[in-house]
């Protein structure tokens, strides 16, 4: 399992498999090195390797992951509705959804194969695509509302993880900034210039007013949020333990 150090579904999960003595069943990565993401083609964490293949990454609860460590069946019950799933836990894929204004930039087949847990349920990946193909316009309504808070909340955790966990709830504010939103927005779906329009200064603004909205509208809860995300991964000795032990394989 692909993991980051601050990733709170990372530490929730790694939690899990302390509290449930499992964790000697799961290989963990640490995923620190930027030239992991070429290593591994991963592109979110956390992010299940089963056999050599990306099996699943967020949403991943802790019994989903015993399923896979286990080797038991795993029920998706609606593809489309995993794949809108994996667009708004991914803030990755939710920003280059939000900057592109369209959902075509991320109708992968790697991306539905990991949403759909492909490798363990086998459901046909061209046959998801095309229903998702079908249906990209009503999908895109549906997510990228969901995917603006997934956008603002992630927003502000990185500015507070930036300040060492000092952010205020005055310097948030400051923030606020569809410029600087859409500035954050463009550098996020993108490695580099690769991932980007070509005309990235024509794009992102709705949705870069959008986001900045919601973190006004919602400072003082997200900001709360992020930070006992902050102050729970910062001071838990055994986590981090246990990502010093693994920290060394980068």
């Amino acid at each position: 399992m692909l993991i980051h150090p601050t990733c709170s579904s990372s530490y929730n999960l790694i939690k899990k498999l302390i509290e449930k003595n499992t964790i000697s069943r799961v290989k963990l990565v640490s995923m620190e090195n930027p030239f992991q993401i070429i290593n591994y083609k991963a592109w979110s964490v956390p992010w299940v390797i089963v056999d050599g293949l990306a099996a699943a990454t967020d949403p991943i609860e802790y019994p989903e992951l015993e399923a896979i460590i286990e080797n038991r069946e795993l029920v998706i019950r609606d593809p489309l509705e995993a794949f809108k799933n994996t667009i708004i836990y991914s803030g990755y894929l939710s920003s280059i959804v939000a900057l592109w204004g369209s959902i075509n930039p991320v109708l992968n087949n790697e991306v539905i194969s990991v949403a759909i847990r492909e490798p363990i349920t086998k459901i046909n990946v061209e046959y998801v695509r095309e229903r998702i193909v079908e249906k990209k316009e009503e999908i895109y309504r549906e997510t990228i509302d969901v995917a603006y808070r997934t956008l603002g909340v992630a927003f502000v955790r990185e500015l507070l993880w930036a300040s060492k966990g000092e952010l205020t709830e005055d310097d948030l504010i400051k923030y606020i900034n569809p410029l600087i939103v859409k500035t954050w927005l463009i550098a996020k779906a993108s490695i580099g210039r690769i991932g980007l329009p070509r005309d990235p200064w024509s794009r992102g603004s709705e949705s870069a007013e959008a986001i900045s909205n919601f973190i006004s509208r919602s400072a003082r809860g997200i900001l709360n949020k992020v930070r006992r995300e902050y102050e729970d991964i910062t001071s838990d000795k055994d986590y981090w333990m246990v990502i010093r032990g693994i920290s060394d394989q980068v």
